[in-house]
């Protein structure tokens, strides 16, 4: 098709969806029976991932469902699998976010599940797989979460940015006043029911055995609202921004005003700093 003569004047085809991603399918169409086997048969990598995540997310858009679904059921099965022999980097995450936005819930809900487990710091114990750059920079994937409006995975990232310490995310230009304000309002939030446990000297246990960070397994399911700044009120009487999250350009107000939300935010953070401080080490 793309090899025929064009005729003068006529319009470039324009795809909508990723390039790549429409190369993927069209392979997929049009591949013979042979090198689809080899394909297919191939062990586990990152190449064969991101094609069948292309091909869901192109064929989900054409609405051609059964080779979506079958592509996407293999990806998540290589995804899942304890022994991955590759690490989840950008470039997949990526691809399961669009392909996410096709599926409801609790399919949806599952492919953002594996990218916030792919942040956690530290290897899980038994699989192959080391850390990645999404454990490495969690800030790859704020940058991912607002480009494609991920509101929960966005309070993850910020989550592991704040494990991360400040000299990893104190001068990066990949952060606007937004997320800084963010940071701010998640930091005092968090360490709240912290807190509460160190005070009555019960054990911390507010979390199940899990491949996933175990400090964040009980706000899974509401940890954006520790950082949403349209929660709270600054001390110079301005309100931060509403809930619109999407404006990441708004400016730290210049007064030097100090975020509160209720009587929280009266407490020093030393609590905090002392949460943090089990995960200082990991880099």
């Amino acid at each position: 098709m793309f090899t025929l003569p064009q005729p003068e004047g006529g319009e470039p085809i324009k795809l909508h969806n990723d390039a790549d991603e429409f190369r993927d399918f069209l392979w997929y169409i049009h591949a013979d029976p042979f090198n689809a086997r080899d394909f297919f048969d191939a062990p586990s990598s990152e190449d064969k991932c991101l094609r069948l995540l292309g091909i869901a997310n192109a064929a989900h858009m054409y609405d051609v469902e059964i080779p979506a679904r079958r592509a996407l059921e293999l990806a998540l099965a290589m995804l899942t699998a304890r022994k991955r022999p590759f690490v989840l980097d950008v470039p997949i995450a990526r691809r399961l976010l669009l392909v996410s936005a096709h599926q409801t819930d609790p399919q949806r809900r599952f492919c953002i599940d594996i990218i916030c487990d792919a942040m956690y710091p530290r290897p899980v114990p038994g699989s192959q797989a080391q850390k990645g750059r999404l454990a490495v920079d969690p800030i790859s994937v704020v940058q991912l979460a607002r480009d494609t409006c991920h509101v929960d995975l966005l309070a993850h990232a910020y989550f592991y940015v704040l494990i991360k310490g400040d000299k990893y995310w104190e001068n990066d230009s990949r952060l606007t006043a937004a997320d800084r304000r963010r940071l701010l309002c998640g930091s005092h939030a968090l360490h709240s029911p912290y807190s509460a446990s160190r005070r009555s000297g019960a054990p911390w246990s507010g979390w199940p055995d899990a491949n996933v960070h175990k400090d964040i397994v009980q706000y899974r399911s509401s940890l954006w609202t520790l950082f949403d700044d349209g929660r709270w009120t600054l001390t110079d009487g301005e309100t931060a921004p509403s809930a619109a999250w999407g404006a990441t350009n708004t400016q730290i107000p210049q007064t030097g005003a100090v975020a509160r939300v209720g009587s929280d935010a009266q407490q020093a953070g030393d609590v905090f700093l002392e949460f943090l401080w089990e995960f200082s080490g990991v880099n």
